[in-house]
């Protein structure tokens, strides 16, 4: 289609009722919108300069669904055998795959440069942190309700593959603790734990509970950019998060200053939530 046809189509179209522009062929769920369209379409491609356009097959939701598809195609890839087992948990529970992917992301950064700066981290943790984040809320499949105590369930007995019967224990765990109450004693699953798997739990469930507060509006924005020890404590810092995704990892904190001391996370720069 040219330009100066849409216009001469904008021009036929103003001028008519909504009764008389809904028995036009294809705009009949149109009508009260399509010299609105027409005209803002028609403005752009004048000021773009354009002669002519081409009308696509598919439309924005197509659009989303390829990119999507490729941006998961392109994760999958690089996983371990483990890590698609979870991601095909995930999967085949429903999961938000894009949260999920990022709050994974978000954890792997905080667990390594824990390391780097000298916490004293187990490194069979870091796969197990990667499993939990992966599955953290799969729970929401059954109720959003308690869905973290929902999700360590389904982890128990969905079937992941390729962790031991003792690590999918401490995977269950660590996302049953990734919001609401903290690690208790009174606990019965984690009071039955080995004391060097409570500890392991305590610490991974600490990292994620920060990472999905970091993605809190789940706008997959947010990343660590350096973690520093500060006096007795840690500074965090962060860009691209907004204000929702700051109070979230801010308000789910309180495990991190158990385990490792109090963090100080600061925003150099904030995107506004829209």
């Amino acid at each position: 289609m040219t330009v100066r046809e849409l216009g001469r189509l904008l021009e036929e179209v103003r001028p008519l009722s909504e009764t008389r522009r809904a028995r036009l062929p294809a705009f009949e769920r149109r009508a009260r919108t399509i010299v609105a369209g027409l005209t803002v379409l028609h403005t752009a491609l004048t000021v773009l300069g354009a002669r002519e356009a081409v009308v696509s097959e598919g439309a924005l939701r197509e659009g989303m669904m390829i990119e999507e598809l490729r941006r998961h195609a392109a994760y999958a890839s690089g996983l371990s055998a483990r890590q698609r087992s979870a991601l095909a948990l995930a999967e085949r529970f429903g999961a938000n795959l894009a949260h999920a992917r990022h709050v994974t992301a978000l954890s792997r950064e905080l667990f390594d440069q824990l390391c780097q700066a000298g916490a004293e981290l187990p490194p069979q943790g870091r796969g197990l942190l990667k499993a939990a984040a992966t599955l953290h809320e799969v729970g929401q499949l059954i109720a959003q309700s308690g869905h973290h105590k929902h999700s360590a369930y389904l982890i128990r007995h969905g079937g992941l593959r390729g962790f031991t019967p003792a690590e999918i224990e401490v995977i269950a765990q660590v996302a049953r603790y990734h919001r609401r109450s903290l690690p208790k004693a009174s606990h019965p699953e984690y009071a039955a734990l080995s004391a060097e798997d409570r500890r392991l739990v305590d610490q991974l469930s600490a990292i994620l509970r920060v990472a999905d507060g970091l993605d809190r509006s789940q706008a997959s924005g947010s990343k660590v950019r350096r973690l520093e020890r500060s006096g007795n404590g840690w500074r965090l810092e962060v860009t691209a998060a907004n204000a929702l995704d700051l109070a979230g990892a801010e308000s789910k904190a309180d495990l991190w200053e158990r385990e490792f001391g109090p963090l100080n996370i600061a925003a150099l720069e904030v995107r506004r939530v829209r």
